[in-house]
Formats: C-alpha cells, structure tokens, sequence
C-alpha cells in the first residue's frame, strides 16, 4: 500500500517505516496468541508447526 504522498524520491516516509513496524508487530503478537490458543487445547503438534515454520523465516 504506498501512496505517493507517502513516498520521496523512492524512499519510504516515517510514516510508511512506522506503520510497516505496527503491522509487523502485530502479526508476531497475533501468532503468539494463536501459538498459546494451540497449546492450551492440546494441539501441540501445530505449536510445533508454528514454531519450525518461525525458524525457516528467521534463516531466509
């Protein structure tokens, strides 16, 4: 989502860099919930999953 207002010259504003750091915060807290949800009924197996899948993206 980049609206020219937002960027100059190819360089994102502060305001893109903030919003890009919200929304990544978000997610991760997001799957932290997801991950407890999944642990909390007994799923540890898509725990698991979630946490292996955390590893690949860390290592791209």
């Amino acid at each position: 989502m980049e609206y020219p207002s937002e960027t100059t010259h190819g360089f994102d504003s502060p305001l893109v860099t903030v919003r890009l750091a919200v929304t990544h915060f978000f997610r991760r807290v997001d799957r932290l919930f997801t991950a407890i949800a999944y642990a909390e009924a007994g799923n540890l197996d898509k725990v698991q999953e979630m946490l292996d899948q955390d590893k690949a993206m860390k290592k791209q």
